[in-house]
């Protein structure tokens, strides 16, 4: 199944005002067929502009001015979706959420306020409400996009034991600890603490961070499957950034380039999403602008070297995933209104040709699943 994020209003792109999306899509894929099958689109939540899956659960966050917004759906045994709720919290401009390892927690960043946002989780799957909330401030060198914190999005290390938070208001990768713990008002959730040497805990410093060149603009991540290694794409420097990290500090290896030399950069050059494979061999970024998908192998040492950069089957590639048997790549195209099925050569790595385009306003944010392979509901 293919689950699609959009947004419900209108956007420009520089070029032209780009058509509202009607929230989230579902579709049925058949790659033998090359046919993607329409099943149903959701309309409760504004601006689904990012979605989360894990198992018989899907969740959506919902990008608004006014609130933090997350909601919970449960994909059925045909892949449709039915509604359980939704929950407003402190915050506004949800645009990103990740679901803790044991499922208790969804991570929400927050862009318009700066803030990241624990909503608690239900057996059920149902979002019990916000638990927690963190707060950034200042502001960076570009007073056009960094004139206050905007956390973009969060990565939880392999096991759990924290959190990282990309701030690209700020040029920082803040860093929490997970305490699944409550506290006597049942609230806190995010700790200050790190592993020391020998597996130690010690208490960390207030608001531990990661700090990036200046005007680099911190957006999405992604931990190595051993968690030694963490790659950072930055939204305005238009960088990959190759961090070793572990449980220890996290230290910078290289900053490697998305655009060829002497590309001419405009406002909507912004380099977007990143993900890697399960083997940790082969790593993907895309670029809005560019409107590339650039492709990196991974040396065993943890070194990204870039393969090329490849067509994304449209404009403004917001958002991607690899298909659950890595034979694919979808890339939602924002401006151009569509989901891109790139194939893959396993081998090389390299992504060929679209083989299909499946119409969606607005698609900013695909999810690929594929059930026979998911736990029992």
């Amino acid at each position: 199944m293919l689950y699609v994020g959009t947004y419900t209003e209108p956007a420009d792109d520089g070029k032209e005002i780009v058509p509202a999306g009607q929230g989230i899509y579902v579709f049925e894929l058949d790659m033998d067929r090359r046919q993607a099958l329409f099943r149903q689109v959701l309309n409760e939540t504004r601006n689904p502009s990012f979605l989360a899956a894990e198992g018989s659960r899907l969740y959506a966050c919902g990008e608004r001015e006014d609130c933090a917004h997350a909601a919970a759906y449960r994909r059925e045994k045909d892949g449709t979706l039915t509604f359980i709720n939704s929950v407003d919290g402190e915050g506004a401009g949800s645009c990103h959420g990740v679901l803790c390892p044991d499922r208790r927690l969804l991570l929400v960043s927050n862009y318009v306020s700066g803030s990241v946002t624990a909503f608690s989780l239900a057996p059920d799957g149902s979002i019990l409400g916000p638990k927690a909330v963190r707060h950034h401030h200042g502001r960076g060198s570009n007073l056009s996009r960094q004139e206050s914190a905007h956390v973009h999005s969060a990565a939880v290390f392999p096991g759990g034991d924290y959190a990282a938070v990309a701030d690209l208001g700020l040029d920082a990768v803040f860093l929490y600890g997970l305490d699944m713990e409550e506290d006597e008002k049942g609230r806190d959730v995010f700790c200050e603490e790190e592993r020391g040497a020998e597996g130690k805990t010690v208490k960390w410093q207030a608001r531990s961070q990661v700090r990036t060149a200046a005007g680099e603009g911190p957006r999405h991540m992604v931990f190595s499957g051993d968690g030694r290694h963490v790659y950072l794409v930055t939204e305005l420097g238009n960088h990959l950034v190759h961090f070793t990290c572990g449980r220890g500090p996290w230290q910078m290896r290289e900053s490697l380039e998305l655009l060829p030399k002497g590309y001419e950069r405009t406002p909507w050059t912004l380099a977007a999403d990143v993900h890697m494979t399960k083997d940790g061999k082969f790593l993907y970024v895309s670029c809005r602008g560019y409107d590339k998908i650039a492709a990196f192998g991974v040396d065993k040492d943890g070194t990204p070297r870039h393969r090329g950069s490849f067509g994304c089957g449209g404009r403004g590639p917001r958002n991607f995933c690899i298909s659950p048997d890595e034979r694919w790549i979808a890339v939602a195209n924002q401006y151009t209104g569509n989901v891109a099925v790139l194939p893959r050569n396993t081998v090389t790595g390299e992504p060929g040709e679209p083989v299909m385009e499946i119409a969606v306003p607005q698609a900013v944010c695909v999810v690929w699943t594929e059930d026979e392979k998911e736990e029992s509901r």
